[in-house]
């Protein structure tokens, strides 16, 4: 196939309940002149076959099997073996509008731009939604400057910046990955998205959108995160905060303003992990030493200086001011009567 407008990739892992779905909706895409690129991570379940069966009902679906690498590996597999003239994501269970990559790629033509951007709506399994999210600027080209202003001014105001963290409501020029070495960062788990639309909003010159929510993000689990967490998790959400605020920082979408909420952030999910850590442990010895720990580490320090009361719990506001008082032992004790009782 030849003049491709835009390659779709398609990671799955483990998908054979939902990839039919998703592969289906994007054959009914009213573009013409798209590619699929699925690639199957090392699935244990039955997504090979299903995916070698689509090869016989479409040329426009190219199959990759490899070695389970993870999604931003497999992520990065794609964009290297991109024909098209834009690139897309879609998540393997999730949902697209009919028409969504001809609206976004008609928008992204017509004003020459590097990113296209749609709403999105999030539901879980039984339809139900959970969440709304309309592009804030559809009626605007941004250009330039425009667009780190834009980013900064959402940042600012706690709202979703240029079409939220996600990369899978958006198209990229496959020009601003590829001369730019734009992958995706594989050293995090969480954050990755928002990593890779910070470094193509820093190379963008025109960026253009939909207030339309053609997306349709199935939320599998809602509750996983909070209800199954670990400290591996909580540790894998610090890691990528760091990440997000490095490249800010890096790419000149730096706000101070922001860097105080993030520090917020992160200063309550390392009590939270002091929290978690202490109510699985079997002695008070491990308790004191694990809470040490983190009382002690440079990111709690950093947190304590660097987060704004008002991004703080009054719980949280007490344990920062016990905490500049060099008093971490009560800190403990806090932590360890609330996790035992």
């Amino acid at each position: 196939m030849s003049n491709i407008k835009i390659s779709i990739i398609v990671p799955i892992y483990n998908g054979e309940k939902y990839i039919s779905n998703t592969l289906d909706s994007i054959l009914n895409q009213t573009l013409e002149n798209i590619e699929i690129i699925a690639i199957n991570d090392g699935s244990t379940d039955n997504s090979k076959s299903i995916l070698d069966s689509y090869i016989k009902k479409s040329d426009k679906i190219r199959v990759i099997h490899q070695e389970n690498k993870g999604v931003s590996a497999t992520r990065n597999n794609g964009i290297l073996s991109a024909n098209g003239e834009y690139i897309g994501f879609v998540d393997a269970d999730d949902l697209i509008d009919p028409d969504m990559y001809k609206k976004l790629y008609e928008k992204a033509i017509s004003n020459n731009a590097d990113i296209a951007i749609c709403g999105f709506i999030e539901k879980d399994l039984s339809g139900n939604i959970l969440r709304e999210y309309e592009y804030q600027y559809s009626d605007t080209v941004l250009k330039d400057s425009d667009i780190r202003n834009s980013f900064k001014t959402c940042l600012n105001t706690k709202r979703e910046p240029l079409g939220g963290a996600p990369i899978w409501n958006k198209i990229f020029k496959k020009n601003i990955l590829i001369e730019n070495d734009i992958l995706i960062d594989e050293s995090i788990t969480v954050g990755e998205d928002f990593c890779l639309n910070i470094r193509c909003f820093d190379k963008a010159r025109t960026v253009v959108g939909t207030k339309e929510k053609l997306y349709h993000y199935m939320n599998i689990n809602p509750d996983s995160i909070m209800s199954k967490i670990s400290d591996k998790k909580f540790y894998n959400f610090i890691d990528g905060r760091k990440a997000i605020l490095k490249n800010l920082s890096t790419f000149g979408f730096y706000s101070e303003e922001y860097l105080r909420f993030e520090n917020g952030r992160n200063f309550a999910n390392l009590i939270q992990i002091a929290d978690y850590k202490i109510k699985n442990s079997n002695n008070i010895k491990d308790s004191y030493k694990i809470s040490m720990d983190i009382l002690k580490s440079d990111d709690f320090k950093s947190s304590i200086k660097l987060s704004d009361n008002k991004y703080l719990s009054k719980n949280l506001q007490l344990i920062k001011k016990i905490s500049q008082a060099n008093l971490n032992f009560i800190i403990f004790i806090i932590l360890y009567l609330r996790a035992k009782k």
